[in-house]
């Protein structure tokens, strides 16, 4: 029943969310990863300790206005593919980094990662539109690619932008082959960078 009542109170978070916050279409980062937080609880307590998720955020990043409900589908996409095939579970690892005038959210399992080509469901296609209808096509990048060692990466990169008001100008570095643009940015993630713990998230908020 505890557990019952604890995934009920996550989802109506989730519900209030989408119905009081319905006409922003960017928030900020500390908000999206609030409610993030609200639906990785509910699936936790769905998969009976076989989900193991981590936060990697540079503080530098909280305040970065993003679309809402951004990380949402593709930690979704990443428990589907990655954690719920193994009987062992996995890790999901959301890491969000400021580089020069952009804000990196990138999102990373260690399943089996991609085979043969790349099917994009619902979700990740949802992504790619609202991205492509916020940004335009050359003040964003969206990509899926296989992670070193194991498992898949989703890497959004957005300009950073504090205010609510068009996005300043961003254009997106040019597309490196799939494997070496993730060994690229993985070298980035390796930095070390402060953590906030969902702790630090909460007295932030309040």
């Amino acid at each position: 029943p505890a557990g019952a009542d604890a995934m009920l109170t996550r989802l109506g978070v989730l519900l209030r969310s989408s119905f009081t916050e319905a006409d922003r279409e960017r928030v900020p980062l500390r908000r999206e990863l609030e409610l993030l937080e609200s639906y990785v609880d509910i699936m936790r307590a769905r998969f009976h300790g076989r989900l193991t998720f981590e936060l990697n955020v540079d503080p530098a990043t909280l305040d970065a206005l993003v679309p809402r409900f951004i990380l949402q589908p593709l930690v979704e996409n990443a428990i589907k593919h990655g954690v719920e095939p193994r009987e062992e579970g996995g890790r999901v690892t959301v890491t969000a980094r400021r580089e020069s005038g952009s804000v990196d959210l990138e999102v990373r399992d260690n399943g089996d990662g991609l085979a043969g080509a790349i099917r994009e469901g619902t979700g990740v296609r949802n992504t790619r539109e609202r991205l492509l209808h916020l940004y335009g096509p050359d003040r964003q990048e969206f990509a899926l690619t296989p992670a070193p060692g194991g498992g898949t990466i989703a890497l959004v990169v957005v300009p950073f932008d504090i205010d609510d008001e068009p996005p300043a100008t961003f254009t997106a570095a040019p597309r490196l082959p799939a494997y070496a643009a993730v060994s690229g940015r993985r070298s980035a993630v390796s930095t070390p960078t402060p953590v906030v713990s969902h702790s630090a998230l909460r007295r932030s908020a309040s």
